[in-house]
């Protein structure tokens, strides 16, 4: 796949991003990996806050682990999601 070639094969600089953006259902959640060719570790942050409520700021909805703590929480990652990611 295009991901796998990506991950072998391009001028490494040791660090990086790789994002997808998905519709967010309630609240924003987002998944963080650090990963090497021998250690994968993850976490997930969820904000506090639904999407649609207008009463807080646009940018207190949307942050996680860039924004203050207490606009998020950090959760277990499933069994499921965690073993999708690993596949990559």
């Amino acid at each position: 796949s295009s991901l796998t070639h990506f991950l072998t094969y391009r001028g490494k600089e040791n660090n990086g991003m790789l994002q997808q953006f998905q519709e967010p259902v309630g609240s924003v959640a987002t998944i963080r990996a650090y990963w090497t060719a021998h250690y994968c570790q993850l976490e997930t942050r969820m904000n506090v806050h639904k999407t649609d409520d207008t009463s807080i700021p646009l940018e207190q909805r949307a942050v996680t682990f860039e924004g203050e703590l207490y606009h998020s929480r950090s959760f277990p990652i499933s069994s499921k999601v965690e073993g999708r990611i690993k596949d990559l």
